[in-house]
């Protein structure tokens, strides 16, 4: 930073004194321009530390990289909201955004994951879901092929049955 100022070039500031009088001041373009973006430096560790991809690791190298992701990704953040207005785009969406483009996901493409309550179940080929009203009904039930018992089996301890 102290290579990118002229050292002889001097600009006035204001600063307060204790009695609330505003007075200027000469100061270097250096500590000018330190004072009014400083804030930038915070913003970006604060937007780094909300969503940090940082993980423990024994290979000190690791911790590097993690940082370095963030940093560029909240860096092209900030660039992003600053070419592109009225978006409302938070970081974490971005970062979403980010992802999903780089491993080719079509947002179109329903997302995996735990069924809803409201959603009704579909049928598992592997496990035969029979409805209530045939289970406690004596008569619906049939013999036929052996499969595995939707009511006592378990991964660890399989039980088979001919009875549907």
């Amino acid at each position: 930073m102290h290579n990118f100022h002229n050292p002889e070039e001097k600009r006035t500031v204001k600063r307060k004194q204790k009695d609330g009088i505003s007075e200027e001041i000469n100061c270097e373009q250096l500590v000018r321009d330190y004072n009014r973006y400083m804030g930038f430096v915070d913003k970006s560790d604060m937007l780094k530390s909300c969503y940090e991809l940082d993980r423990k690791s024994k290979k000190w190298w690791h911790r590097i990289f993690f940082h370095f992701v963030d940093l560029t990704l909240v860096n092209s953040f900030i660039i992003f909201k600053n070419l592109t207005t009225g978006t409302g785009m938070s970081l974490k969406e971005f970062k979403i955004a980010v992802a999903t483009g780089l491993i080719g996901a079509d947002p179109q493409i329903p997302k995996l994951g735990r069924r809803s309550v409201d959603k009704p179940s579909t049928s598992n080929k592997f496990k035969i879901q029979v409805p209530l009203e045939i289970k406690t009904d004596k008569a619906a039930h049939q013999h036929g092929s052996k499969v595995r018992c939707t009511h006592c089996s378990t991964k660890a301890v399989p039980h088979r049955t001919r009875w549907h």
